[in-house]
């Protein structure tokens, strides 16, 4: 009987090429794909970094409304221009506070910097009061808050010659803008928890002075703002 041939059968080295083209395809897919998430994740907009921005931001202007609170307290009479100072232009030289004073009226006057004075011990000694400072600085970008060393009494005088020491309520080049902070007296703006007259037939409780910082978070084009009501002050 005659011999029956029998053929071969395996990939030949064209089949072998277009698979390592398709798989040269995906893996270069995948890379692209990989690069792309990273980019998402950790790149300049991405999560990770809009996340600590915003976070970081929350916990700086939070810090910011806690010192606010103390503007005032434990001193007769404390008004704002004596005892609640704005300031434009403001800026931090070494540890001395520059910047022009802005009246505050009815009207809200915008600056980058605000001063003010308490007696936290509620001592009989002026020299025992402190002060303190919010600092908005325009070219990094960072809030700062800064307390004067020595005593600061009287305030309206001597804030210019103080030093101040500081400590950073959002770091440098965190935000897109930096914070706007404005304020006014006769606001009648009500603190945190009070409650408007028609629901407890008494006359609700007002603050005379309100301040607020105005900032842009983590979402292009939103902008946002915070309000304090700072009820130590008299005006």
């Amino acid at each position: 009987m005659a011999g029956t041939k029998k053929h071969q059968a395996g990939t030949s080295l064209i089949g072998l090429m277009v698979g390592m083209v398709i798989a040269l395809l995906a893996v270069v897919g995948g890379m692209s794909l990989y690069k792309t998430s990273v980019q998402q994740l950790m790149g300049d907009g991405g999560l990770v970094k809009s996340s600590s921005q915003d976070g970081q931001l929350a916990s700086g202007l939070l810090s910011a409304q806690i010192a606010l609170q103390a503007a005032g307290y434990g001193i007769k009479g404390a008004a704002s221009d004596s005892h609640l100072i704005l300031l434009r232009e403001a800026a931090l030289s070494g540890a001395r506070l520059s910047g022009q004073t802005q009246a505050l009226s009815s009207a809200a006057a915008a600056g980058n910097a605000l001063v003010w004075i308490s007696n936290p011990t509620l001592s009989a000694d002026p020299a025992q009061q402190v002060c303190h400072a919010l600092l908005a600085e325009p070219d990094s970008r960072a809030l700062l808050l800064l307390r004067a060393e020595g005593s600061c009494h009287p305030l309206a005088t001597r804030w210019s010659q103080l030093e101040w020491a500081r400590r950073s309520l959002v770091a440098a080049e965190q935000l897109p803008e930096p914070v706007g902070i404005a304020a006014r007296r006769a606001a009648g703006c009500w603190p945190y928890g009070a409650l408007p007259e028609a629901m407890t037939g008494m006359a609700a409780p007002s603050a005379p002075v309100e301040v607020s910082l105005a900032y842009a978070g983590s979402v292009s084009g939103a902008s946002n703002r915070y309000t304090s009501c700072l009820a130590n002050l008299i005006q």
